[in-house]
């Protein structure tokens, strides 16, 4: 029994010591995931480019930028037409990520 106690005393300090840390990842991934929530709506309504996705959502460009290219690489949506300088993204169809 000391044995057990010795691990549950130790598994509370860990807890204890990270808390804060996994608290902090689980904020930033919430926040990650209601970027890409409100990209995909505003792209659902039409093509956007970045600075246009920015502008609707409210949010910095870099930030934009960064998130449109994970959801390019890693499906959600797809490169659209090039408008003037800028390129357009586009929706992807559900079932269509990776094709």
């Amino acid at each position: 029994m000391a044995y057990q106690e010795k691990i549950r005393e130790q598994l509370r300090a860990l807890r204890q010591k990270r808390g804060p840390q996994v608290a902090q990842a689980a904020a930033r991934l919430k926040e990650g995931n209601r970027i890409r929530k409100a990209l995909l709506d505003c792209l659902g309504r039409g093509e956007k480019n970045v600075l246009e996705l920015a502008a609707e959502t409210r949010l910095d460009p870099a930030v934009v930028f960064w998130h449109v290219n994970a959801l390019r690489k890693y499906g959600g949506i797809r490169d659209g037409v090039k408008r003037g300088d800028y390129f357009t993204y586009r929706a992807e169809p559900p079932g269509k990520a990776g094709s």
